[in-house]
């Protein structure tokens, strides 16, 4: 068994262009498996940015041949990926993290909780997923989620150690957000991380400072405009972190 790492990517989105924001994709995995992560988590929507009124036409399903190179990668590399993208359901279009795992399946977290507004586009998801990772169990969330306690508590009682969501978190909104994500690290005894967007995408500006915190805090923070990766690992000491430009 290896050591868990964790790396969150924060970058930008192209609105829209699935094709080229795979291409940033890639690049920041193969920076990531450089750094030796065991998993690689995407902000929220990032295959397509955050545009609700292109989600009908851009919306995926998990087994489109668009994914086809995140697919391989993550086989090839032998690194989990979770990345953002509008799924289409039976019911309508859905925010989902795709997840790709090392042995070639994809898998898929529809987010349970849409902020206020979402539901003119978006039907929510109903299913929790945690992925086991190199001894963590890897608890998965999107945005809104983790503003409701009961999701956090949800995945503890499923013996959760980590939880990690991609997210759109605006500058406005970070002081409160971080606060509650730090209070969940405290009160769960988890890490927590988020994956944020580092340029604007849909019309909201972005917080970026991606970040990660354990039971005693804040254990790093990203910028709030580069590019970057954060990748957190477990040592035989508790966590450590470096933060890497992608």
């Amino acid at each position: 068994m290896g050591r868990f790492k964790l790396a969150l990517a924060q970058l930008p989105s192209v609105k829209g262009n699935i094709e080229r924001n795979i291409e940033s994709h890639i690049h920041a995995v193969k920076v990531a498996v450089r750094k030796k992560a065991s998993i690689v988590v995407f902000p929220e929507l990032s295959l397509t940015g955050y545009e609700p009124d292109l989600a009908e036409q851009l919306a995926l399903k998990i087994d489109d041949r668009q994914l086809s190179p995140l697919a391989d990668l993550a086989a090839d590399c032998g690194v989990w990926l979770v990345v953002g993208a509008p799924i289409r359901q039976k019911n309508g279009i859905a925010i989902g993290s795709l997840v790709f795992s090392p042995q070639g399946e994809i898998s898929v977290y529809l987010k349970i909780h849409l902020h206020p507004g979402e539901e003119k586009w978006f039907v929510p998801g109903s299913e929790y997923l945690s992925l086991n990772i190199e001894g963590e169990t890897v608890a998965l969330a999107i945005c809104a989620d983790v503003c409701n306690p009961g999701h956090v508590a949800t995945y503890e009682k499923q013996g959760a150690s980590v939880y990690v969501a991609g997210v759109l978190i605006t500058p406005t909104g970070y002081p409160e957000d971080s606060q509650q994500l730090a209070n969940y690290a405290l009160e769960h005894n988890l890490l927590v991380a988020i994956a944020n967007f580092n340029q604007p995408t849909g019309g909201y500006s972005t917080a970026g400072c991606s970040a990660a915190w354990g039971p005693e805090g804040e254990i790093v923070s990203a910028s709030d405009t580069a590019s970057q990766l954060v990748c957190v690992e477990r040592d035989d000491e508790g966590w450590c972190s470096e933060i890497v430009s992608l």
